[in-house]
Parts: structure tokens; sequence; C-alpha cells
């Protein structure tokens, strides 16, 4: 997908979790709301933001962002990569939105970024509707490459924080690589077409997480937005633009 394309995507949901927000829903959420791990072999570094990092809007929606680089060094003093921004958006209707900036160091890292859980009142008949994109960039010469975790590079979950729950969406779940001091992006969907998809049973919670691994020495930047709604009844799937015509009901 091209750049055009994925920012008419985050334009398009961007304008729907602005509806959403106008439900005032109650919801609540993790103490820890932002959590990357950095795994080089053996050695491991983590970054954690707790709910008391951020802040809550007049409409119960929390935001957290980092206000400055962060090195993640391992147990041992080793520096394994640097966090070089990250923001995450807890809307209670509910969205999740998931965005993150890093860099590894000398050698390839995996990576995991996780949002914390976002909880909610249950919602019955739900639709679901998930989106990723990731940019890598090559900064020393010798090409970057981007290999997503088996089970995919972005995944979505309810009823359960990933890894546990049951899963909705599984995105970004084939690899790619750039040359010499060269980005690209790549970016997913599901359902896709701006719809949403059934989810089939009764929803209470949600999460959702990156995990993949870098090359040595390169950026990869990642967003992805996550979004559940009550099924609006006999009209069956729902599309993102026919989102504007009605409001959810409380």
């Amino acid at each position: 997908m091209t750049r055009n394309r994925v920012g008419r995507l985050n334009a398009t949901i961007a304008a729907s979790v602005g509806l959403l927000a106008a439900g005032h829903a109650s919801a609540d959420i993790s103490h820890e709301v932002f959590v990357l791990t950095a795994k080089v072999g053996n050695e491991i570094g983590h970054f954690v933001a707790t709910s008391d990092m951020g802040t809550w809007d007049a409409d119960g929606n929390f935001h957290w962002g980092l206000d400055h680089a962060v090195d993640i060094y391992s147990q041992g003093g080793s520096l394994l990569a640097t966090l070089g921004t990250a923001s995450v958006t807890f809307i209670a209707d509910p969205v999740i939105m998931l965005n993150f900036n890093v860099q590894a160091n000398q050698q390839n890292t995996l990576f995991s970024v996780g949002s914390g859980l976002l909880n909610f009142p249950m919602i019955n008949s739900p639709v679901g509707a998930a989106s990723a994109a990731v940019t890598i960039t090559d900064v020393n010469g010798n090409g970057a490459t981007f290999t997503p975790d088996a089970a995919g590079a972005h995944l979505s979950h309810y009823n359960g924080e990933v890894p546990n729950g049951t899963q909705f969406a599984s995105l970004l779940t084939s690899g790619f690589s750039v040359g010499a001091f060269s980005s690209d992006t790549r970016s997913d969907e599901y359902p896709g077409g701006g719809q949403y998809a059934p989810i089939g049973v009764g929803v209470f919670d949600m999460s959702s997480r990156w995990s993949f691994t870098l090359s040595a020495f390169d950026l990869a930047s990642g967003t992805s937005v996550y979004v559940i709604i009550p099924a609006p009844g006999s009209l069956g799937l729902l599309g993102l633009g026919g989102l504007l015509a009605i409001r959810r009901r409380r």
C-alpha cells in the first residue's frame, strides 16, 4: 500500500474515532498502558508507561505520549535499542490507537510493543476493524529488514490481553526489506474495504500488540488502530463511511 493510501486510511479511521468519542462511554484501563520489550539473544530490556503517566479528558478518554527518547538497556547494562517516540490512546467507546518509533542497536533485535488492556461495559453483537502500518529505514548503508512474529507483526485481541483472550485480527504477516539508505512502508487492515467484521460473542475488553524483528542499527515506525462497535442491527456490517450516519446508543 502506498504512503498516500496509508494517509487516506488513517484519515478515514480518524473521522470514525472522532464520532465514537462522542458516545461518552465509561471505560477503564490496565495499570501498564504501554510496554516495550527489546530482546537480543538472551539479553532483554523493557520500557513501561503506566496509567498515572497519562491524562484523561472530559469524555473519559486516556492519552499517554513519550516526551523524550529512551535508551533500552538489558539488566547487564548492554544498550539494546532506542525508543524514539511512542503514544497510546484509549477511547472509551472503545478504540485503541498505538504508535511507536524504535531503532535497533548493534544486532538484529526482537521488539514487542503492547497497548495494555482497555475494559468497558459488555458490548453484545459487536463488530470490529483493525489497521496497521509500518515504515522501516536503513541508516547504515547495508539495507534494512522487518520480520514479523510467526503470528503476525500486529495482533488485536478481545476478552483478554494479548497473547491471552481471543484473536480478532493478525496483520502484516509478511516481512520486507529495503536497500541502502532507503525507506518503505507496508500496511494491512481487517476486514478491509472500510468494513467491520462480526465478532460473534459479547466483548468486554480489548488490546493490541506489535511483535517483530528489526535488523541492526535500523529504524521502524509503526501505527495502528483497533476499534469495536455494536453491530448496527438489521443493517448488518457497517462501513466506516456509514458510521457517520448513526450514533452508538447507550
